[in-house]
């Protein structure tokens, strides 16, 4: 009990530090939330997440809502929880998305990465199979959200530094185009 005290009580804390309501019993876009917010925690945690499932709306962990049906039926109640700011930091991106489709397509995004260890270009192609409904700006920003959960501030400075000497590279040779044709 006291495992499913501290799970419950981490997501609670950090669904109330990125503002969700927690209207369980009565709202389907709660309790979707709440999965995806579940799923991206243990994501971030590199926790377990064999116990989800890959459904219509995305992951989906059956024990998860057990979860947040006993919080909401007070049969447990929530304890006080760290909140990690770089962690809040990469939730508020996803779940301050104006549509839901894009917190669905990034928690796929980052089932399909953890469960099929495929490539960039092969994850696209299975979200688009897996959900056709979406646009292709849809399916990028699912991607590019779910990059921000896989890839380390050091990745990204790394990629930034690369992007800058490339960046300069090709505004030297433009300046050789340039001078050579004068």
């Amino acid at each position: 009990m006291e495992d499913k005290i501290k799970e419950i009580s981490r997501l609670i804390a950090y669904a109330k530090a990125l503002n969700m309501q927690l209207n369980i019993k009565d709202n389907f876009s709660t309790r979707f939330k709440l999965q995806k917010l579940s799923f991206l925690l243990r994501i971030l945690n590199n926790e377990d997440i064999r116990d989800f499932n890959l459904y219509t709306h995305g992951p989906y962990s059956p024990y998860e809502a057990t979860l947040y049906y006993m919080y909401s039926a007070e049969e447990i109640t929530a304890q006080s929880c760290e909140i990690i700011d770089e962690y809040k930091e990469k939730l508020n991106a996803v779940f301050s998305q104006k549509y839901e489709k894009i917190i669905e397509g990034t928690a796929t995004v980052l089932y399909l990465i953890n469960t099929k260890k495929a490539s960039w270009k092969d994850i696209y192609r299975k979200l688009k199979e897996a959900k056709p409904n979406f646009s292709i700006g849809e399916l990028v920003d699912s991607i590019d959200l779910a990059k921000n959960f896989v890839l380390t501030k050091e990745d990204w400075n790394e990629i930034y530094k690369t992007a800058q000497e490339e960046s300069k590279a090709w505004e030297r040779a433009s300046l050789e185009d340039i001078s050579d044709s004068l």
